[in-house]
């Protein structure tokens, strides 16, 4: 009798990465996060219910045009951290993606994000999270929380490290809990949305 091969486990639901930007750049997306470049009322549904956070838009289209966003960063020498921090995604974690959005949410205590799909069930749809703040405290809260499919029970949660990068499927719910009151700094993160 022959023992049974044991089943392949499932791909990891979230991919983390530590200290994929070097010092000089998360300096600056740091330092781009704590300039005028905000506004508040952006909900992470799109019905318009829910707590409001900060956002700010840098490439790409809200809507279903899924085209390469890039040429919207070149030249700008505004969103050069962003751009900068994309081309080190492209040549790692992201090799092989096209960039079709990028923004910065930040959130502070009492406005965190609904439970939300990036895309509509599609493989090829993928997002990156970058936490740009420059210091965390563990009991300042903040977690990016990834669902299971039905989005009901918590998969995965991602302490929001400075300087982490977060990947994973557009298609899974997800949401960005909102930090806690001791925290007396913005919660911010760029977010890369990708097709492969």
């Amino acid at each position: 009798m022959t023992a049974p091969i044991p089943a392949s486990p499932a791909p990891p639901r979230v991919r983390i990465q530590d200290g994929l930007a070097p010092p000089d750049l998360a300096e600056r997306l740091s330092a781009m996060a704590e300039r005028n470049i905000w506004k508040y009322g952006w909900r992470s549904n799109g019905a318009g219910f829910g707590y409001a956070f900060w956002n700010c838009d840098f490439a790409g289209d809200i809507g279903s045009n899924l085209g390469d966003c890039l040429p919207e960063l070149l030249d700008r020498p505004f969103v050069e951290p962003i751009l900068s921090l994309w081309n080190r995604l492209a040549e790692t974690v992201a090799q092989g993606h096209t960039l079709v959005r990028v923004y910065a949410n930040g959130h502070t205590y009492g406005g965190g994000g609904d439970i939300h799909r990036d895309n509509a069930p599609d493989p090829s749809l993928w997002t990156f999270v970058y936490y740009a703040h420059r210091h965390w405290e563990p009991n300042w809260g903040g977690e990016t929380l990834v669902m299971d499919d039905d989005g009901v029970e918590i998969a995965e949660a991602i302490q929001p490290r400075p300087g982490r990068v977060s990947w994973f499927r557009g298609d899974n719910p997800h949401c960005a809990r909102p930090p806690s009151r001791e925290c007396p700094i913005l919660r911010v993160v760029y977010v890369f949305k990708t097709r492969r």
